[in-house]
C-alpha cells in the first residue's frame, strides 16, 4: 500500500510526499535533516524541529501509480511551500521552483556567517556519514601517485628499467614510491608499448 502524506510546520507551510512505509519515511526525513542535507524541507526541519511537525496521511492507494497521480495533483493544486519538485517518480523541478531558485542565487555572495554555518553543516554531515578520506591531506588521499610531473617522468623511466627485470608490483612500489594502482595502470600499457620501444 502506498500513502500520500503531508508534513505541516508550525509556520503553516507544508510538504507533500508519497511512501510505501510511512514510519520509515518519517525516520528517513529525520536522519536526512540531521545529516545536514540542504533543501527547503530539510532546512525547515532543522529550523523548527522535527517534533514540531504535524504528520498526516491524506490518501491510501493499492498501487504507486495512483498515489503518484494524487501527489502530483495535490502539489499542483495546493502549491506546498517546501516541495521543489512537481511530484511523482520523475521528481521534475517545476518552472516556478527553478525561477525561485535562480532568483535567490543570482548575485548572491556568502557572508562570513553563512560560510561558518555551511562549514558547521558539512561537519555535522561528515560526522554522521564518515568518509574514509576525511581529515587526510590531499596527497595522502591520492597516495603517492600524484608526484610532480618532472619527478613522475623520472620515476617512470626508472620503473620501466625495473619492469624489464620482471620485478613484482609490490617491490616496484616500495622502490619508487608509486602506488600499486598507479603501477598496475602503467603495467597494462607497457606490455604492448614500452618493451617494443626499448625503454
Amino acid at each position: 500500500m502506498t500513502v500520500v502524506y503531508k508534513a505541516t510546520f508550525k509556520n503553516g507551510k507544508c510538504y507533500i510526499g508519497i511512501t510505501n512505509d510511512f514510519s520509515k519515511r518519517k525516520y528517513a526525513h529525520r536522519k536526512k535533516s540531521e545529516s545536514g542535507y540542504s533543501s527547503y524541507f530539510y532546512n525547515a526541519i532543522r529550523k523548527y524541529g522535527f517534533d514540531s511537525i504535524t504528520w498526516e496521511i491524506l490518501y491510501r492507494f493499492e498501487n504507486r501509480i495512483d498515489a503518484e497521480s494524487m501527489e502530483i495533483k495535490l502539489i499542483a493544486d495546493t502549491k506546498p511551500n517546501y516541495n521543489v519538485a512537481e511530484g511523482g517518480n520523475a521528481a521534475v523541478i517545476s518552472e516556478e521552483a527553478k525561477k525561485k531558485i535562480s532568483k535567490t542565487l543570482t548575485g548572491r555572495i556568502q557572508t562570513e556567517e553563512q560560510k561558518r554555518k555551511r562549514s558547521e553543516s558539512l561537519k555535522l554531515y561528515y560526522s554522521v556519514n564518515p568518509s574514509k578520506n576525511k581529515g587526510k591531506p590531499h596527497y595522502e588521499n591520492k597516495q603517492r601517485s600524484l608526484l610532480s610531473r618532472k619527478r613522475r617522468s623520472g620515476i617512470i623511466l626508472r620503473i620501466a628499467e625495473l619492469y624489464k627485470e620482471n620485478m613484482t608490483l609490490g617491490k616496484l612500489s616500495s622502490l619508487t614510491g608509486a602506488s600499486i594502482t598507479y603501477l598496475s595502470n602503467l603495467n597494462r600499457v607497457w606490455d604492448g608499448i614500452i618493451l617494443e620501444e626499448g625503454f
